[in-house]
């Protein structure tokens, strides 16, 4: 069959078995997007998961914009600083300090959105899910994860109309200094795009869950896996 045509059949009728003839096979979803089922699936380090070429350019993505925030973080710290030190010295501010900062936080949360979801960084509450058969939890969060991705396709789209007005008519925040506003307008739906695909991740992930029945196991952030590693160290011993 064409490609195109193998493709869909592959959506349609699911993975194909470990072992089965076709795994090698460049066009199926799990070769695009990874092999969900080689583990419990959305659970596990990044390094245990078969990655396809789909998911590590995404993740690419979200981690990027997870840089670019951490910089951003890192840039306000150092100039709130600054403007403290010369305040105490001299008596007065730097110029377009405290203007910068607030314009630089918007954008960097909406950077940081993508990678948030990709290292499980979100706060969820799994008081439901967790007591439901696997099937079906994977169901209820597949459901949850499709009315995200809607509201935040349509959040992107408003985003975006205003971002190009913005640009369109120059727009900046009044101030002790002016500062532009359009760029961070720019990045907002950018940030959204980056943020709608890692949730499509983890959606199709839920549907190979539902159709394997495999248990999901919570997937934390690093640093929270590593609190609770140490504190059943601590326990054992």
């Amino acid at each position: 069959r064409p490609g195109g045509l193998r493709l869909a059949h592959r959506l349609l009728t699911g993975p194909t078995p470990m072992g089965a003839s076709g795994d090698n096979d460049p066009l199926s979803p799990d070769a695009l997007i990874g092999d969900p089922h080689s583990i419990a699936p959305i659970a596990g380090a990044a390094e245990d998961r078969a990655d396809g070429t789909v998911r590590k350019v995404v993740h690419a993505i979200a981690t990027t914009f997870g840089v670019i925030a951490a910089l951003l973080i890192v840039g306000i710290m150092i100039s709130t600083a600054l403007d403290v030190l010369v305040r105490q010295i001299t008596g007065s501010s730097i110029p377009g300090v405290v203007e910068y900062s607030e314009v630089l936080l918007a954008g960097l949360v909406f950077l940081g959105l993508a990678y948030a979801q990709r290292t499980g960084a979100h706060i969820g509450v799994d008081l439901v899910t967790e007591r439901l058969p696997a099937r079906v939890a994977h169901v209820v969060r597949a459901i949850g994860l499709f009315v995200a991705i809607a509201v935040l396709l349509w959040m992107t789209y408003e985003t975006a109309i205003v971002a190009i007005n913005s640009f369109q008519v120059g727009e900046f925040r009044f101030g002790l200094v002016p500062v532009p506003i359009w760029p961070i307008r720019i990045v907002i739906p950018f940030g959204l795009v980056a943020l709608i695909l890692e949730l499509g991740l983890s959606t199709y992930d839920e549907i190979v869950g539902a159709r394997t029945g495999a248990p999901t196991v919570q997937h934390e952030h690093p640093e929270a896996a590593s609190a609770a590693a140490e504190r059943d160290e601590d326990a054992r011993s």
